[in-house]
């Protein structure tokens, strides 16, 4: 050792001598002034603090449990995002993240959207073949379906707007409303055709009928 180098000292001692907080009175240290073994308590100061008195655990592994609320202008989704990539990044490869709560609904609704939303053109266009007696005019009026959620997911993306729960209910209404338009409007033109009245003229009056009668419906 030379002269003004300092090192630090670690000390070990029996573990049955060190299991409570009086123990440290029990420990001597040399004083570097006197050269006299005095008390560890008159240099050291022992605090006692409340810790866990369990531990957490989610799925049968031990968790922490993160709450927060959203910021201004950030979403559900682009805050999962954001926590996503961080985990990705900082936490190691064997960390395994669950979702409660908001979360989680989140999560599975947005898993479960594209199957619910197959079966249920699926049901619809059953159901219109069924009414109709025909193939033909139940794809017609599907096809006003990806027009209305086409032009939601355009009027989101220029509102800047997210894709959450409560537009997903937004676009399965606005899917129910265009249907509800066609099938009054292939309703009306099937009963001018009938009538007599060439096709693109039935149509065209058939569409102008459909509107005035929405009108009326919602007086």
């Amino acid at each position: 050792m030379r002269d003004g180098e300092e090192y630090d000292v670690i000390i070990e001692g029996n573990r049955e001598n060190q299991s409570t907080a009086s123990d440290m009175e029990n420990l001597y240290v040399r004083s570097a002034r006197t050269n006299e073994l005095i008390p560890l308590s008159n240099l050291v100061t022992i605090e006692e603090f409340a810790d866990a008195s369990s531990l957490n655990r989610y799925n049968r592994m031990r968790s922490i449990t993160l709450e927060a609320n959203l910021a201004d202008g950030y979403s559900l989704g682009e805050a999962l995002d954001y926590l996503n990539d961080l985990t990705l990044t900082y936490l190691p490869a064997e960390a395994v993240i669950s979702y409660k709560g908001p979360s989680l609904d989140y999560q599975e609704s947005g898993n479960s959207m594209n199957f619910v939303f197959v079966l249920a053109l699926g049901i619809v266009f059953l159901v219109l073949a069924a009414q109709f007696e025909s193939y033909v005019h139940p794809m017609i009026i599907m096809l006003t379906v990806p027009l209305a959620t086409l032009g939601a997911l355009l009027g989101l993306w220029y509102t800047g707007q997210s894709i959450n729960i409560y537009s997903q209910i937004g676009i399965i209404m606005l899917v129910g409303l265009a249907a509800k338009n066609g099938i009054l409007i292939v309703e009306f033109a099937n009963t001018l055709q009938e009538q007599g009245v060439a096709k693109r003229d039935a149509i065209r009056r058939a569409a102008e009928d459909a509107t005035m009668f929405r009108g009326e419906g919602n007086r």
